[in-house]
């Protein structure tokens, strides 16, 4: 008789329990998943396959009308090129490559139900983004544990897999929140992590176009985000003689990294060609008067202020850079450190060098919710070697574990209540209103102007 894969069962029920909520809480219903920057990721589709419009688009106004997805800000992240005439949207068009399953659905459920109009904004069109980024995070959830199956055993991957699933923003911006580029990357990220590991096990024509492919897609979602390049590129040991067998590697296999090369390049081509009508220039800095501020880096706000800091909204992220230390400690892991070592510092002097270094309203760090699914492998590490050690051990991981992952729900509970707010947090709001249901205007005075 076969043994239950607890591991799968973590990622189905991840899948079921996202459905579930993203249903229940009924956003798409109130029409206000489509709001702001996921509008805007999203407003290629209805502008190129239902408008015909993607150079001017004159019908947003009437949908600005409508749906407000805005608010009041009229046309926001569309700008006006004055010397084409044309209108620019701000944000990349690699989410939309992603939601073209979600928009196809919709726009055929609208044909045959005339109840709802097919403009792109309405119901189904609402609905359908939210299912589509639920669907694509549930195929990384399983790409990553085909991955982390490779080199821990059961239990580990198991209890990695519910950490990353449950214990994380992740699940907040797959149910309560969907439609933001974090979520895709996360899957795209899970599938390099697979991707490349068969890569290096025999280099294949198929694993190369998929991985260059993949890194392409995560540049055109968020061009910082081809650091993840870093994974494939320096996927060795620190000694001596695995980079010399990782050397012998790539000069067998120079075509196939070529061709990974070109398959990388596809989708900034598209990404260009887009500038390129609208702007006639292939190269295009869409984000006007917005930057990195280099010598203002806000590590410690990124990772500690009560009002966006990852590891306070997000602890568990911390047990996986605990777990670089036991990915060192043990050879057969040890590939995995360079990469994960320039990744995260490079990542991390980016994403809080930016001159919004708390990325407007999230609940938490959203801009590293990706990145969780390369702390899965050092937390497995680290999962792997306490299973080994004494009770104590043991019962220490497991209460932190549960006490992570409940208060990563309740939290996303809070958050989604308004309980946490979306952008003035401070230290004294937080603790006022930790753990608690309801808020009150005495409450409200706390927070940040």
């Amino acid at each position: 008789m076969k043994r239950v894969s607890f591991s799968l069962l973590v990622c189905w029920l991840f899948l079921l329990a996202t459905i579930w909520t993203a249903v229940s809480i009924g956003k798409w219903k109130k029409q206000i998943i489509l709001k702001w920057d996921v509008s805007s990721y999203y407003l290629y589709l209805p502008a190129t396959f239902l408008y015909r419009d993607l150079m001017h688009l004159e019908f947003y106004p009437a949908i600005d009308s409508v749906y407000h997805p805005s608010d009041r800000v009229k046309g926001y992240a569309i700008t006006p090129y004055h010397l084409t005439q044309k209108k620019i949207i701000k944000y990349p068009l690699g989410v939309a490559l992603f939601e073209i399953p979600g928009f196809a659905g919709a726009s055929l459920w609208c044909s045959l139900d005339s109840s709802h109009p097919a403009d792109g904004w309405s119901e189904p069109y609402q609905l359908a983004i939210a299912l589509n980024s639920i669907l694509f995070v549930f195929l990384g959830l399983l790409f990553l544990r085909r991955f982390l199956r490779v080199y821990f055993n059961e239990l580990a991957t198991t209890v990695a897999l519910l950490i990353v699933a449950f214990g994380t923003n992740l699940f907040f911006y797959t149910a309560i929140e969907p439609g933001f580029s974090h979520p895709y990357l996360f899957s795209l990220y899970c599938a390099i992590l697979w991707f490349t590991q068969r890569w290096y096990q025999r280099p294949s024509l198929l694993d190369s176009i998929i991985v260059g492919f993949s890194i392409g897609l995560a540049t055109i979602i968020r061009p910082t985000d081809i650091l993840i390049a870093l994974y494939p590129i320096l996927w060795f040991s620190l000694s001596g003689s695995s980079r010399s067998v990782w050397w012998i590697h790539w000069k067998r296999a120079w075509w196939k990294v070529l061709i990974a090369f070109g398959c990388l390049m596809l989708p900034l081509l598209l990404q260009m060609a887009y500038w390129k009508a609208t702007t006639g220039f292939w190269l295009y800095y869409s984000y006007e008067g917005e930057g990195f501020n280099f010598h203002d880096w806000h590590l410690i706000d990124g990772l500690f202020s009560y009002r966006k800091g990852w590891f306070i909204y997000t602890p568990l992220a911390m047990l996986g850079f605990i777990g670089l230390f036991f990915v060192w400690k043990k050879r057969s892991l040890s590939f995995y450190l360079l990469p994960s070592v320039c990744y995260f510092l490079l990542t991390l002097w980016l994403t809080f060098s930016w001159w919004m270094w708390w990325y407007g309203g999230s609940f938490g760090a959203r801009v590293m919710v990706q990145s969780v699914a390369l702390l899965a492998f050092p937390i497995a590490a680290l999962v792997e070697r306490t299973m080994r050690s004494g009770p104590l051990w043991k019962s220490i991981l497991i209460l932190i574990i549960t006490a992570g992952i409940t208060l990563n729900l309740f939290q996303s509970w809070q958050y989604n209540k308004a309980i946490i707010h979306w952008g003035n947090m401070n230290k004294e709001y937080y603790w006022r209103v930790f753990g608690k249901t309801t808020y009150t205007s005495e409450d409200l005075k706390l927070l940040d102007n």
